[in-house]
Parts: structure tokens; sequence; C-alpha cells
């Protein structure tokens, strides 16, 4: 079995005086472990390595990353200036050297149709700042994660000096994987924290690089794909079918793919009033559900823009046509005289409402001698009153009808009942 992060130095290794013969001790390993008859190709097309610090430095970790599509297992083999060699599996891997000189990192790729591609990389092995704390150490951290959405915050607080200097912070970005080409980085912020977006979808590297006092510098990159966050506006409201003041508007049916929705702004606008304006450039009311009355009989358009915690909006409106649903109440006296004989029924069942059901029937019932004098009154309920009134005395009779939707009507008549015969 062979253990796949074994390091061999003597006859198995590779010293200074042989690493001419690297390549050829990889090839015959990796066909070995990969299963192939011979080695690869000297420089596989679409494989490459990269080295992160580069150049490396004595007593940091180094990374070694493979870039290639469909691989389904990777094989390294890393020459050590002292003679030793290390194999490791895996797209990643981090050797720590622990002396200046020459390195040799051989890659061979097993891709999924069953190919193998192998790829070499030399390079040089510096000192470590000043020889005795070392360069300033990089570190970041950034949020939010799983998934990565706008904005991101990166903080470089983790940072390390061995010395214990103060350090400066500078935040580089790209977009793209990281490579060798140091100027395919742009600097975009300094100091200990940066926030930025990010275009989702899109494939970014952020770069941090610390500098000491003595102008030694340590760096860490990091990369990521932003996912898209953009929320969806949703407005659900009640009544409806019809639609009548007051309204309860609700956006609780917005949704954001992560993170959550900070604000709920409502506009309105007459349409009849104002046909051209555009309902977002009204006054705003805000919060996720909304009592408020419009004004009956009028067309309005209704708009709703949420905003997530990204900073990402969304709007949606609906057009709504509010009817007055105020009832129509009516008043009918039986007999149907002037001057009805007792008992006397007062009738409100012929009274109307446009929506719902007229829940109440209210009766103030006033009466009055001929020079006009309040000598009684009575409060009643019920859609008819039945009763013996005093003759020859004027009535005077209120109907307040209101119905489920809370809407009143008042209504008035009178009349002078006479004694039955």
């Amino acid at each position: 079995m062979v253990d796949n992060n074994q390091e061999t130095g003597g006859a198995d290794g590779i010293g200074s005086s042989t690493r001419r013969g690297a390549l050829a001790t990889f090839g015959t390993a990796a066909g070995v472990l990969l299963g192939t008859s011979g080695m690869a190709s000297a420089q596989a097309s679409g494989l490459s390595i990269s080295v992160d610090p580069d150049p490396p430095t004595v007593g940091g970790e180094t990374t070694f990353t493979g870039n290639a599509a469909f691989v389904d297992e990777w094989r390294w083999f890393i020459a050590r200036p002292d003679g030793t060699m290390v194999r490791k599996t895996g797209q990643t891997v981090t050797v720590t050297f622990e002396q200046t000189g020459n390195y040799s990192a051989g890659l061979f790729a097993k891709f999924s149709d069953g190919e193998v591609k192998d790829v070499a990389k030399e390079g040089t092995i510096e000192e470590s700042g000043d020889g005795e704390t070392g360069d300033p150490v990089a570190n970041i951290t950034y949020s939010p994660q799983d998934p990565v959405t706008n904005p991101v915050t990166f903080d470089g607080s983790g940072s390390s000096s061995p010395a214990g200097d103060d350090l400066g912070y500078h935040w580089y970005r790209k977009e793209g994987e990281p490579d060798s080409e140091e100027d395919s980085f742009v600097l975009h912020e300094t100091g200990e924290t940066y926030e930025a977006t990010f275009e989702p979808g899109t494939t970014w590297s952020v770069k941090l690089k610390v500098t000491d006092s003595e102008a030694n510098a340590g760096t860490e990159t990091v990369t990521f794909t932003p996912e898209s966050v953009e929320p969806v506006a949703n407005i659900d409201y009640s009544p409806k079918d019809p639609v009548y003041s007051p309204i309860t508007f609700d956006g609780s049916g917005s949704t954001v793919p992560s993170g959550t929705i900070e604000s709920y702004d409502w506009y309105f606008r007459n349409t009849d009033a104002n046909p051209d304006r555009d309902t977002f450039d009204n006054p705003k009311k805000s919060g996720e559900t909304l009592e408020f009355g419009l004004a009956d009989g009028n067309t309005y358009e209704v708009g709703l823009e949420v905003t997530a915690s990204s900073g990402d909006t969304a709007r949606e409106t609906v057009t709504l046509d509010v009817i007055d649903a105020t009832p129509t109440g009516v008043i009918t006296i039986y007999p149907d005289e002037i001057s009805p004989t007792n008992p006397v029924t007062l009738d409100g069942s012929q009274s109307t409402t446009p929506v719902g059901n007229i829940v109440s029937y209210e009766w103030s019932v006033e009466s009055y001698d001929s020079d006009n004098n309040l000598i009684d009154s009575y409060e009643l309920s019920g859609e008819t009153v039945e009763k013996n009134w005093q003759a020859d005395v004027i009535h005077d009779v209120s109907l307040t009808v209101t119905n489920e939707a809370g809407k009143s009507h008042w209504v008035n008549d009178s009349f002078r009942p006479m004694d039955s015969e």
C-alpha cells in the first residue's frame, strides 16, 4: 500500500545533483500509482500548477494547486533541496521547506475519461525575511460563506508579525483564479478589513499582503464564487373581489435566496388623478404589513420594493379598483300610510350592501307633540320593529345599518299613528 503523504529520501530521494532525473522518477512512480504503462506527456495542455507563495520561503507553508477540470485523481511528487521527495494526493497540497535552494514539483492528473497528463514546475526557495524572526503571516477570514453573497467582508486581523510590529494591510482583487502573474491583481483597499461587492456567478480571487516596519511581507489569497441573492417581491392584500377600504397589504410572501429582507417600502398612485407619474416616485410607507385606506371609486397602482441584507432590491406592482363598500339603509313603515293605525311596523329589510351582509339594524325613535316638544325616545334593534305607538304624536325614525366591512349608513323617516277604531 502506498502512503499518500509519504516523504522519502536517500536512494529514493532527489538531491540537488540529481534533480535532472526528477521527471523520470515522477513518471515511474505515477505509472505505478495511476495504473498507466508509461509516463504521460512532458507538458499537458490545460493542466498547470499554482504555487502560493511564489517563491516559497523557508519555514512557511507552501501551497501547490493543480488547475484542471474533470480530474478524478491527483498525484504529487515534490523534491526538496535536501534530497527528500514528498508524495501527496489531492488537488491542493501543502509542503514546508526547511532550507533555501531549488525545488521540483511534478503533478500527474488522471482525468475522468482515463487519460493521464503531467506537468512539472521548478523554482527557488528563499529566506524567510530577516532570518531570525521571519516574515509576517497574512491571514484572511471572510463572510458570509456557504454561500458567499454580497457584500463580502474580509478581515485580516488574524495576521501576525513574528517581530511584533504593527502591520500594513493591502487588499488586492482579480476576476478568476489566482495565477503567477502578480500584475493581474489590482489594489483596491488598505486597512485591516475590506468590504466589497462582486458580480455573482463569477469566480474572484482576493489577496491580502501584510508588511512590517522592515518591508518584510506575507500574503494569502482566497478564491470564491458569489451567488446571486436578488430578492423576489410579492404583494398580497385583502379584501379582494371586490376591493374596498381599509385594505391590508402584506409583503411577507417576498423571498430571498439567502440572507434576510431588511425593508418593505410601499408606494401608492391614483392612476385616475396621476396617469403619467411613476408609482415609485410617490411618498412611501414602510412595514412588512400595512393597513391603508384608498379613496372609493378610484383606481390605484400599488408598488412594493423590498431590500435584502445584501443591498439588492426587487419590486412588484398591482392595480386595484376600489369600490364604495357603504351599505344603503331603507325604512319601510307598515301599514303603508302617512297616518297608520297601531300597531305600526318599522321594516329595514329592504336595505342593501355591496359587500358581505348587513349585520346590525339600530333604530332611534323620538316622539314630539304638536308644539314640537320631545316627549319620548326609544332605542331599538332588529331588522323589523313592531309597536303600539302613542297616537296623534309625530315620531321621527332613524335607522343605522352596518355591514360586515364595518361600513354604516344612516337614513330617517317619520310617521304619525292613529288609534285603531
